[in-house]
């Protein structure tokens, strides 16, 4: 009867309660059939285990015909190199590249190993230790401290074998030290660094955030002479609450005097600019951020980089730092001078942007730090310049001074409003609303554009439009066609819910490849009232709550 209809199916899924004589007849007919479901549960088993075995079986025979097997090792070899990360430098992790290269099979994994280049780049991080009781100076937890030096033991141990298998080849390293703690100088960010001293020779870019202790333990250790082949370093200090103002001690070596040294970064790292060891003249790159510079200092520093192409500072003009700027200087040249980003601590860099000459600039990043205001600081430059890329906090520009800014960007391809820095923003703020967007969509009395060449926009703060002030922006844009440039990608990131849907009205536009991005904040709320309350034997979780 396997399949056949049952004497009882016009009682299946009803509240129907058989008699005793039907009881019976269905438990002979369960009987019947499960012995028929058993013999055939038998045979599935029998035919799975056939399928399963003919499967390997010819998984087996295609893999001896496997395309990759038959690949020349110098062909794997460069495969094997487009699988390295290319954001930051190779993780000593069995589940990342190069390691799970070779992890695959023998032929893999010798392949790897004797690739020098998949090994040209590490990165290390230092284990946090384990907090000091204030009271006693003795550890909180003996037990993690064992573990975070074992740690560092076996880091260091990989670090030497990982950076023997580099062979010749110029090295990119970091250390990222996180440890922000009462008492730093653990010692294991040292002994890490002591594993990759004696391949100093080869590094190329070097990139460590530690504590002031542990930089100047590295750079005692240094010459000039041990890092002919540095390219690239970036100092990043920890601050802690032993040491708030980190300072470097530059005077007891040359070891940044180096001859091939072109992009350097201090964040956090105070002291006096100008008398650091460096061939600024040949610098191509410079940052210094997380502590403030004198305007005076930043031009005497600029004035030394004549090659810069990028440059990005924190700059204060408060007070006597300020003051010490003279009104009446020779003007600062950098013919190539393409990305500047400046951070702006008090009141305004006027003088400093009418005296740079930059011809070549082509992208600028502007903030303030957490003051409003309404000088015209940038004018002077941008008048002068064809910016491409312009990013700035809006919020503490005044209205007329943004639209200044952009009336003198004719060229500007792409203006990105992202939140300062800091993370600081003053009381008194300047949201971009709807005016805003009408004056980008919406030819003037002459019939001009503002931005006729914006390509991008990107709001990540202030956005105060509207829904329907953004649609009508972006159709208004592709609208204007072929006056100003098509818009490729614009995206929002709204402090408020969505209140207008727009996404069906944008699928025309999306459709002809225009990338659309919006982002509003999700308030859910949910209750924390249980029927358990007050009652010790029931977990509040344990069920959910009819109200």
């Amino acid at each position: 009867m396997i399949g056949g209809s049952s004497p009882f199916a016009s009682h299946f899924q009803t509240n129907y309660i058989p008699t005793d004589d039907e009881i019976a007849e269905i438990n002979a007919l369960l009987v019947e059939k499960s012995a028929v479901l058993s013999q055939i549960e038998t045979e599935l088993r029998r035919i799975q285990h056939m399928h399963e075995g003919l499967s390997r079986e010819i998984e087996d025979h295609r893999a001896l015909i496997s395309p990759a097997r038959r690949l020349p090792a110098d062909v794997l070899r460069e495969i094997f190199m487009h699988c390295l990360p290319t954001g930051h430098n190779a993780i000593m992790s069995k589940d990342e590249f190069p390691i799970l290269l070779t992890r695959v099979c023998h032929r893999w994994r010798t392949i790897a190993f004797s690739t020098p280049r998949l090994w040209a780049s590490i990165h290390i991080p230092v284990p946090c230790s384990a907090p000091l009781n204030p009271h006693t100076g003795t550890l909180f937890n003996q037990r993690y401290d064992t573990f975070a030096l074992n740690t560092v033991v076996n880091c260091a141990k990989v670090t030497r074998e990982w950076l023997d298998r580099s062979g010749a080849c110029a090295l990119d390293i970091s250390f990222i030290d996180g440890n922000k703690t009462l008492f730093p100088g653990n010692g294991y960010c040292g002994r890490l660094i002591e594993s990759t001293i004696g391949f100093s020779a080869r590094w190329k870019t070097v990139n460590m955030q530690a504590s002031a202790h542990d930089i100047q333990y590295l750079l005692s250790l240094l010459s000039n002479h041990d890092l002919p082949l540095l390219e690239s370093l970036s100092l990043n200090f920890n601050r802690t609450t032993s040491d708030p103002s980190p300072r470097l001690a530059w005077s007891e070596g040359d070891t940044l005097n180096t001859p091939r040294l072109r992009e350097v970064s201090f964040i956090g790292v105070g002291g006096d600019y100008s008398k650091f060891p460096i061939h600024w003249s040949q610098l191509t790159s410079l940052t210094v951020e997380g502590v403030t510079m004198s305007v005076a200092g930043m031009s005497l520093i600029m004035r030394y980089c004549p090659l810069l192409v990028s440059c990005r500072m924190d700059v204060s003009t408060k007070g006597r730092l300020g003051e010490e700027f003279p009104h009446s200087s020779t003007p600062i040249s950098l013919p190539r001078l393409r990305d500047l980003s400046i951070r702006e601590w008090d009141n305004d860099l006027s003088i400093f942007f009418t005296l740079l000459d930059a011809p070549s600039l082509g992208k600028v990043e502007y903030r303030r730090d957490n003051s409003w205001t309404t000088q015209n600081t940038l004018q002077s430059l941008l008048s002068r310049t064809t910016i491409h890329t312009f990013i700035t906090d809006s919020r503490l520009l005044s209205r007329d001074n943004v639209i200044a800014y952009l009336r003198d960007c004719p060229h500007l391809t792409a203006l990105s409003i992202r939140p300062s820095r800091s993370g600081n923003v003053a009381k008194q703020i300047t949201y971009l609303d709807d005016h805003y967007l009408r004056l980008l969509s919406t030819p003037d009395q002459d019939g001009n554009f503002l931005c006729p060449a914006l390509e991008v926009f990107e709001c990540r703060t202030g956005a105060g439009f509207t829904d329907q002030a953004l649609l009508d922006f972006i159709k208004r844009r592709e609208a204007a066609r072929p006056n100003i440039a098509k818009l490729k990608r614009v995206s929002v990131s709204f402090e408020r819910p969505q209140i207008t849907s727009i996404a069906e009205e944008l699928r025309s536009i999306t459709d002809t490849g225009v990338v659309v991005d919006f982002w509003y904040p999700v308030r859910r709320f949910k209750s924390t009232f249980s029927p358990f309350y007050g009652l010790d034997e029931f977990s509040p979780s344990s069920s959910g709550s009819v109200f």
